[in-house]
């Protein structure tokens, strides 16, 4: 494929309006993640009202699976599509379609090896993740499937990735929102129809996620940059550690919020909580939260970083400073205004997954009132952290992708309770934003004094 062919299949993101193609991109991203989330949604009212209080303990206790899932996904395919997406905008289609090939085997290679051993291991894991003895048979039943299903879950978010560079958000868009109507129906049928537990939602989480690992033919049958060759279907270790390196920090990203999970389901009991504060962490956290998150990583998150690996790689600096402005602070406006609804609605909006249980639907409010505070500040650290992946920066990609959740989470987590007791559990996040905001704001304010400071030695 030519240079000239190469800058074509790139026209858009090299020339078309910032805000537009940010809105574009990112509302897309948003709409498929959205009908997953609505997945995760319904599978919550389904385990609240079609199984029960133990159940949602379960899914507390489990969410770090998906955390953990969303987090290889994440690094693989942010990594390898941000890797991609340079190549493109420096005409090396060649070298795109070889970071993809490398990618999807040793995906798929690595998550078979990890299914193994994780059910291998499956009770030793869950005890250590937070299970208690009555939680513990449902979460069993949730972690078996989860991990027999977790390589196609790989396989469909890398290609997801790819599918968007390829200029092709709406086909992504349109599998995303595919599987999670696939995700809706079979748990339906299963928990109402079957009487199966847990288990169903497992089979709706990875349904969602890994209905997407149809897009790999979709590829490679249509006409679009990665259509892959047997020569560009093999490992290249450079690549793939270059992919892995950028993709770091999202992997990092997600893997934050399962070790601030398993500390916090921990100290729920060790500061005189119950099955039932573990319940309503897993409300708010598993479902609530989650899809917030989502929002954010999947989708606003995905507005930015397709657009300014391509710019980044093509040198057009004044593009990637609008960009950044464009898309943190209207983000930031939107993800308010989100973060308003969900705390003014949030008894109505509890009691759905509450299953009817007055206290857990007041216990839940309580804790995550508190909880989500501060989300749409710390969600500029999330925004800003995307960006740098975009750009190769790992070092303050790496920086802001953990602020808010394991830099200043964890030791807030650690400190705090001891002097609110089960209340300060709750109020280390709102803290861990703010702080995680400010150190955002400042790399935001450094990074547009760079990219200024290159344009005028290239006017000069």
């Amino acid at each position: 494929m030519s240079e000239e062919r190469t800058l074509n299949e790139s026209k858009e993101l090299l020339r078309g309006g910032i805000t537009k193609l940010f809105w574009k991109y990112g509302l897309m991203a948003c709409a498929g993640v959205g009908f997953s989330c609505l997945a995760v949604i319904l599978d919550g009212i389904m385990m609240g009202n079609g199984v029960g209080e133990l159940a949602l303990g379960a899914i507390g206790v489990c969410v770090t699976m998906m955390y953990f899932a969303m987090g290889l996904c994440a690094m693989l395919g942010v990594g390898a599509s941000t890797l991609a997406g340079i190549k493109l905008g420096q005409g090396q289609s060649n070298e795109a379609r070889n970071v993809y090939g490398t990618v999807l085997l040793f995906g798929l290679v690595v998550s078979v090896i990890i299914s193994a051993v994780c059910i291998a291991c499956i009770n030793p894991l869950l005890r250590f993740l937070g299970a208690t003895d009555a939680i513990l048979p449902y979460a069993r039943s949730y972690a078996l499937v989860f991990f027999s299903c977790l390589p196609l879950s790989v396989l469909g978010q890398i290609a997801y990735y790819f599918c968007r560079l390829a200029e092709k958000p709406r086909v992504a868009m349109i599998f995303f929102i595919a599987a999670g109507i696939g995700a809706i129906a079979a748990e339906y049928v299963l928990v109402f129809k079957m009487g199966i537990a847990t288990a169903a939602s497992a089979v709706s989480f990875v349904t969602g996620i890994a209905g997407t690992v149809f897009l790999v033919p979709y590829l490679q049958g249509t006409k679009n940059p990665f259509q892959l060759s047997k020569e560009n279907l093999r490992l290249r270790a450079d690549y793939l550690w270059e992919s892995i390196k950028i993709g770091f920090p999202m992997m990092l990203f997600n893997f934050c919020p399962l070790i601030t999970t398993v500390i916090i389901n921990r100290e729920i009991i060790a500061y005189g909580g119950t099955d039932l504060h573990i319940a309503a962490f897993g409300i708010f956290n598993a479902y609530i939260t989650y899809v917030m998150n989502g929002l954010v990583s999947g989708g606003l998150t995905l507005g930015i970083q397709p657009i300014a690996s391509v710019n980044y790689g093509a040198g057009e600096n004044g593009r990637l400073k609008k960009l950044l402005k464009v898309g943190v602070i209207q983000s930031f406006i939107a993800l308010l205004a989100m973060e308003i609804v969900v705390l003014l609605a949030a008894k109505p909006v509890v009691a759905i997954f509450a299953g009817g249980t007055g206290e857990l639907t007041d216990i839940t409010v309580s804790a995550m009132r508190i909880y989500i505070l501060a989300f749409a500040f710390g969600s500029v650290a999330t925004l800003v952290g995307g960006y740098y992946i975009a750009i190769e920066n790992n070092k303050l990609a790496i920086l802001n992708s953990t602020t808010r959740v394991l830099i200043f989470a964890v030791p807030m987590l650690l400190v705090i309770p001891k002097l609110f007791g089960l209340s300060g559990v709750w109020m280390a996040q709102p803290f861990a934003d703010i702080l995680a905001c400010i150190v955002a704001v400042v790399c935001m304010a450094m990074e547009l004094k760079r990219i200024s400071k290159k344009e005028n030695a290239l006017r000069g």
